[in-house]
């Protein structure tokens, strides 16, 4: 059977500005209207970001909160929604957590380097103990890793029985922005030498966006996609906005016969409760 492709729009990111693309959704009016366009083109999953008033990305429970009910609104349960926890170097694990634990949203995005960090065995010990006994325990973790090295340490915890409810899902990051926001496709391979979670997603960077997601198609895994991490086409034309760039993607899984996953399906794999 033909694995579903569930493809994830990531509609703004941390770092990208309005400068950079007039489209680029900000306010979290603007963040709803995107992210109910991209389900238009094909998205079953939606990854988020707030913006304060100075437009940086920011880690706020309240905004949070007011874009989860503009989304219910705007997409009426077609589509996931992730909310993330990126520390862009402002924030730290303990209010990563903290803002979890205040939102309560069905999905939420989590960076092993981050969240778990080796460098750091209390914290490490603190976000063990809160995947066990906090809310978090009940919603769809999407683990963020930037390297193979990253989700063997993940597996690793896993196996030793240290990740409650264990890994379910797992986001591949192909390229940095401190590598110039380019990624190369051939970097998915080394995500593929080991053991595998369930559900594996990647995303790419900047003009190799579209390679490196054609790659994971092809290969069976999942794509997010946005102005997150490119405004640009293959050929280096500015897209136009997020859900032009969803409808690319959503060509790519057509080509390959693989169906689109909706909202039920992208729960699935991502592995939100019932």
């Amino acid at each position: 059977m033909i694995t579903p492709a569930l493809i994830m729009v990531a509609p703004n990111g941390a770092r990208p500005m309005k400068v950079d693309h007039p489209a680029l959704p900000v306010a979290n009016d603007e963040i709803a209207r995107a992210v109910a366009a991209a389900v238009e083109a094909g998205a079953g999953a939606a990854h988020v970001h707030v913006r304060g008033q100075d437009g940086r990305h920011v880690l706020d429970a309240d905004l949070y909160t007011d874009l989860l009910v503009k989304l219910r609104g705007a997409i009426a349960g077609r589509a996931l929604v992730q909310i993330t926890t990126e520390a862009v170097g402002r924030y730290t694990p303990d209010e990563q957590r903290a803002l979890v634990d205040a939102v309560r949203p069905e999905a939420v995005s989590l960076a092993v380097a981050e969240l778990l960090p080796e460098s750091n065995p209390a914290e490490l010990e603190a976000s063990l103990r809160w995947l066990e006994h906090g809310p978090v325990a009940e919603m769809a973790i999407q683990w963020i890793c930037y390297s193979r090295a990253d989700l063997d340490r993940l597996l690793r915890e896993e196996r030793n029985g240290r990740i409650a409810g264990g890994v379910r899902s797992v986001l591949c990051v192909v390229g940095r922005y401190a590598e110039g926001g380019i990624g190369n496709p051939r970097d998915l391979a080394g995500f593929m030498a080991g053991d595998l979670p369930a559900s594996v997603m990647a995303c790419g960077f900047g003009q190799t966006e579209t390679a490196s997601l054609s790659a994971a198609l092809a290969f069976g895994f999942h794509a997010r996609v946005g102005f997150e991490n490119s405004l640009v086409h293959a050929d280096g034309r500015q897209a136009a906005d997020n859900a032009e760039r969803v409808a690319v993607i959503a060509g790519v899984a057509r080509a390959l016969a693989r169906p689109l996953a909706g909202a039920e399906t992208a729960r699935r794999l991502l592995g939100a409760p019932d």
